[in-house]
């Protein structure tokens, strides 16, 4: 019975140990992506930005209006899509990820 007492106190330590909150080794140097209209995807990202954009410009006008839009929408929400997407990306760049 002690010793089963002494193993839930030791689990219960181990389980809510306080860990360092802020990790103070100097972190690298952020990647640069250039700026707006001309910025480059970092290749960790080029999967998820090429899915998100067949996915957002093709099949979700396919699916819920049942045609393509015009070339001039469709640029046009390649547009607001690309800018989104920079912020996306520059943001979890400058996150650490």
């Amino acid at each position: 019975m002690e010793q089963n007492k002494l193993a839930l106190t030791i689990q219960h330590r181990i389980l809510n140990m306080h860990f360092e909150y802020e990790d103070f080794r100097k972190r690298p140097e952020p990647e640069n992506i250039g700026k707006w209209p001309l910025w480059i995807v970092p290749v960790r990202f080029v999967g998820a930005y090429l899915f998100k954009l067949v996915l957002l410009l093709i099949f979700l006008p396919v699916f819920f209006f049942g045609y393509l839009p015009t070339l001039e929408v469709f640029f046009l929400y390649f547009l607001i899509y690309d800018m989104l997407e920079y912020n996306n990306v520059k943001r979890r760049i400058e996150d650490g990820q």
